[in-house]
This record gives structure tokens, C-alpha cells and sequence, in this order.
């Protein structure tokens, strides 16, 4: 079975005591830190992000790809409840989305959900 590293998520041999990408040795990681699938987030792109917002933002589909759970949980919430309060939900999430799509252009929102900076 292949390991990756914990730090960068590269895939090593199994007898490695160094990642080859990162140079993080496995000899100072404890045996359970060296994981068996990856997790590596790849870098989200800005535009995607935007477009996202733009189509599906009442339902905060931008922030799920983002990786902000939390903020599209909310959306979601917001959208489908808010119907019951005449109307003033969807509004609300859909303003909240336009606004989040030109911070996106605009390049005021430059990080995903991970830290991890965003590519054109």
C-alpha cells in the first residue's frame, strides 16, 4: 500500500523516510501521522469561485468549492427558510452573492476555506 506525506500529500515509497517533494521526514512523524490517502486541496480558481457565485449563489455553492462549509450551510439555510419570511432570505442570499462575485473579480477575496491563495 502507498503512503503520502502528511505535510504535502505527495505519494511516497513505502520504505521512505523522506518525502521526496518536501523534504518532511517521516522519522520525526509518529507511525499513524504518515497517511494512507491523500488529502490535498488543490488550488481553487477565482473564476470558477466568481462564476459559481453568480449562478448558484443563493445557494452558496461558491463557498462549498471554496471549501467555507459553514458559510454555504448558512446560504442553503438562508435560501430554503427565508421563503417563509416572504421572500427577504433569497433576497437577501442573492445580494450576499453578488457581492461576494465582485469581491471575486476584484480580487479582495484571495484565499480559499484552506489558506491556500487562489489562481486566476
Amino acid at each position: 500500500m502507498a503512503k503520502y506525506c502528511p505535510n504535502c500529500g505527495t505519494g511516497v515509497d513505502d520504505s521512505a523516510v523522506k518525502c521526496t517533494n518536501c523534504g518532511v521526514s517521516f522519522a520525526q512523524q509518529n507511525a499513524s501521522a504518515v497517511m494512507v490517502s491523500p488529502v490535498v486541496n488543490e488550488p481553487k480558481s477565482r473564476l470558477v469561485a466568481a462564476i459559481l457565485a453568480l449562478t448558484f449563489g443563493t445557494l452558496g455553492m461558491h463557498q462549498f468549492y471554496l471549501g467555507n462549509k459553514s458559510k454555504g450551510t448558512v446560504r442553503i439555510l438562508l435560501s430554503t427558510v427565508g421563503v417563509l419570511l416572504c421572500g427577504f432570505g433569497p433576497l437577501a442570499s442573492l445580494i450576499w452573492a453578488i457581492v461576494d462575485a465582485v469581491s471575486l473579480f476584484s480580487g479582495d477575496i484571495n484565499q480559499d476555506g484552506y489558506g491556500k491563495p487562489l489562481t486566476k
